[in-house]
């Protein structure tokens, strides 16, 4: 004897929609590993698998945010490092007192005054 179709009430369709069967088979052994850690946590395995995926994706959210600052930090460092090769900067005692005087490119004489006397002396 065949089971009558039963009709489904509105709400039982929502819940359905929004929460989809799945099923699938596993080796007997895997069935049981698994049992065995669900029985570990105290939730169902629907529980489970839903925050374990979940987890799942929220790293793999997390590894792509994290690789694309890592990119935008890269740039930026190199950015920086040919900026730092561009600049040229001395720092050469002070006879009379002994302090450091640091002399960079930037300085409005370097071209004129500065370079030429720093390589006159080395």
């Amino acid at each position: 004897m065949a089971k009558k179709k039963q009709k489904l009430f509105p709400s039982q369709i929502r819940y359905r929609e929004k929460n989809p069967v799945i099923s699938f088979r596993l080796k007997k052994e895997e069935k049981e590993k698994l049992d065995e850690i669900v029985k570990d946590t105290n939730t169902s395995v629907s529980k489970w698998v839903s925050d374990f995926v979940r987890v799942k994706v929220e790293n793999e959210e997390e590894k792509l945010r994290l690789l694309e600052r890592n990119m935008v930090l890269e740039k930026e460092n190199g950015i920086l490092r040919e900026k730092i090769d561009d600049v040229i900067r001395f720092e050469v005692p002070c006879s009379i007192c002994r302090n450091d005087l640091v002399f960079e490119a930037s300085d409005e004489n370097w071209k004129n005054e500065i370079y030429p006397t720093l390589e006159k002396a080395f």
